[in-house]
Order: C-alpha cells, then sequence, then structure tokens
C-alpha cells in the first residue's frame, strides 16, 4: 500500500492506493485535489470525467468517490496503466472505470465527448510548461480539447505558477483561477450567453478549507 496516497473526499474518503516508485511520478497532492472538488462540487454528479495525464489515477478515482458516473483515465506508460487497473480494483470501482493507454496529445486529437456532460481534468508534467515549444504545444492541447467541448462541459487544468494567464487559450471564458503555492488551477467552459461570468483574476483563496495535514502543493501529475 501507498505512502500517503489516499481519497480525500466523498464515499471512499480516507481510502489509501497504492503508490508509484519513488521518484517516478508525483501524484497531484491531497490539497490541490480538495481545491479541485471543492470548486467542482455542484458539477460532478453523474457526470463523465476525464482524468488525462492520469498517473496513478488518483484524480479519477477521487472524482468517482465524489458522485461521477464514470471515470475515463488517459495515460501513455504500460506501468502507469496497470497501477490505475490496480488502485481502481481495490477501490472495487474498475468496472465504473475507461483506463486508456494512449499519448495526451495523440488523445486530443480524436476526443470528442459522448452523452451527458463532462469533466475534462488536464494535468501535465510541470516540464510541460517551460517555456518555448514544449509550452506552445501544451497549450495547443488545451486548445484542442477546449474546441471539442460543449455548453454545460468544464475543463479543470492543473499548470505552473509560472505561467503567464494570459498564455491561456480562450482566456475570456476562463472563470475561475485559484493559485496553491506553486500550482494554478483553471477553470474553463464554452461560452453561455446566459451564464454570469467573473473577472479572471490572482486569488489566493479556496472555496473551502482543506485539511491540515496536506501534502506540498508543489507536485506533479495525477
Amino acid at each position: 500500500m501507498g505512502d500517503g496516497l489516499r481519497i480525500t473526499g466523498g464515499e471512499m474518503r480516507g481510502r489509501k492506493l497504492f503508490s508509484p516508485p519513488k521518484d517516478t511520478i508525483r501524484p497531484a497532492s491531497d490539497m490541490i485535489r480538495q481545491a479541485v472538488f471543492n470548486m467542482l462540487a455542484p458539477d460532478i454528479s453523474g457526470v463523465d470525467f476525464y482524468d488525462v495525464f492520469a498517473g496513478t489515477g488518483v484524480v479519477g478515482l477521487e472524482a468517482l468517490s465524489r458522485g461521477a458516473g464514470k471515470a475515463i483515465l488517459v495515460e501513455r506508460e504500460r506501468r502507469q496503466i496497470e497501477l490505475i487497473r490496480r488502485n481502481a480494483r481495490h477501490l472495487g470501482v474498475l468496472d465504473s472505470c475507461d483506463v486508456r493507454l494512449s499519448d495526451a496529445f495523440l488523445w486530443a486529437r480524436h476526443f470528442r465527448p459522448t452523452g451527458g456532460p463532462c469533466i475534462v481534468f488536464l494535468g501535465p508534467p510541470y516540464e510541460l510548461f517551460e517555456e518555448g515549444e514544449e509550452l506552445d504545444r501544451t497549450m495547443e492541447l488545451v486548445e484542442r480539447v477546449q474546441k471539442s467541448l460543449r455548453i454545460g462541459d468544464i475543463l479543470v487544468l492543473q499548470f505552473a505558477r509560472e505561467v503567464p494567464i494570459t498564455r491561456l487559450p480562450n482566456i475570456e471564458d476562463w472563470y475561475r483561477l485559484r493559485h496553491y503555492g506553486k500550482t494554478y488551477i483553471g477553470l474553463w467552459t464554452p461560452e453561455d450567453p446566459n451564464a454570469e461570468r467573473v473577472d479572471v483574476g490572482d486569488d489566493d483563496s479556496t472555496d473551502e478549507p482543506v485539511d491540515d495535514d496536506s501534502v506540498d502543493d508543489d507536485e506533479q501529475s495525477s
């Protein structure tokens, strides 16, 4: 069993997960996951939840714990795919998971949501936010996902605080941005003329408190 990797909320709150070998990937921290799901709380029930760059699968699995109808987990490393399946099996939710072996950049070219509303969580490794070709490529990925979403769908992006907000594609429709230490969380949805919008700004606040024992929030990849 893992060295602290756990579900932070919902029906499976507190359940521990199997962790990857040290110094391979760094799962999204408890604090970041709590912040994300606090923001998504009104919208997550019954949705298809896409966890892209899934890593351990902890973000998608936590989405199921908090009420998502299905988790689609996209990961390019075979050893991580096996870890995701192991964790899903351990939690008893493998039947609610669609685990896909795919590079996120290739997956995005063919992504089209089906059925009801969906939430897409993108948590690229932070090296993909380094200024230059990698950042350009990552923002193209974000924009591809945006173009595939429908009114009512939500994109969640976890990204490095060093990235200027002005680099985010379709900046006018990012309706919430929060930073937690070295990490930014942004929420985006396609423009709806009937939806109320708030100004995008630099805000340290969270929507609800997070646990005091949360680990550092500079962790990367779910």
